[in-house]
């Protein structure tokens, strides 16, 4: 993995260093207020819970939230790793448009 990535993901090594950083990311903190028992009851608006610690989000498809299997699920990532999160995800897509115009 390039270094430029590497760094800020070589701080999360299990899952209590990513609860440490959510945890002291102070622009996510109002999010635990918001944090629900039930996050299976969706409305319209998006749910916080806790996943063994772990603050996530869920929510629906805006366009078909009566389907089931619209739901979202999504780790609420700390800004420290945002943007190495998003290289990585280019690099790969990226990488697999490459591969596929070689077939």
């Amino acid at each position: 993995m390039p270094t430029w990535v590497d760094e800020p993901l070589s701080m999360i090594k299990n899952r209590d260093d990513l609860i440490k950083l959510q945890r002291s990311e102070t622009s996510i903190t109002h999010l635990y207020d918001l944090v629900q028992n039930d996050p299976s009851a969706l409305d319209d608006k998006a749910a916080f819970y806790l996943d063994q610690n772990v603050l996530m989000r869920a929510s629906r498809s805006k366009m078909s939230p009566n389907i089931p299997g619209t739901e979202y699920t999504q780790i609420v990532v700390p800004s420290v790793l945002r943007v190495a999160l998003l290289q990585v995800v280019h690099v790969f897509l990226l990488l697999r448009i490459l591969a596929l115009q070689k077939l």
